[in-house]
């Protein structure tokens, strides 16, 4: 349980941040964590703004996949060093939305990724 996905937190019970913007909603992901959301037709998108726990520095490094229906819809290395990205992707028809937050270049160190302001809309 330790690195259970955490709700509106980041793993050390802070509020969830990226860069200097402070998030009230949104999920704090170890790496090798899949998350999966069964859908409805009614939805449209995916959006969020996904980056490294500023509080891990420049160590944390995971690659974020966000599939649809096993197919993929986005993959990127993210690391402490990137800037926070704002994603939005259209999820018309999915069923089955799935988040993969892998490892990246050192295992499992630092790998706090914060999906913030993560919403699925109609």
């Amino acid at each position: 349980k330790l690195y259970e996905p955490r709700k509106d937190r980041s793993f050390s019970g802070q509020s969830l941040q990226l860069g200097n913007q402070t998030y009230q909603k949104g999920l704090a992901i170890h790496s090798r964590t899949t998350l999966v959301y069964r859908l409805t037709a009614a939805h449209k998108s995916f959006q969020a703004v996904a980056g490294i726990d500023p509080l891990m520095r420049d160590n944390g490094h995971v690659v974020l996949v966000i599939r649809g229906d096993e197919k993929e819809l986005f993959r990127q290395a993210i690391s402490g060093k990137d800037k926070p990205i704002s994603l939005d992707l259209d999820i018309t028809g999915v069923r089955r939305l799935s988040i993969l937050v892998d490892f990246g270049q050192q295992l499992d160190i630092a790998d706090h990724l914060h999906l913030c302001n993560a919403r699925i809309t109609k």
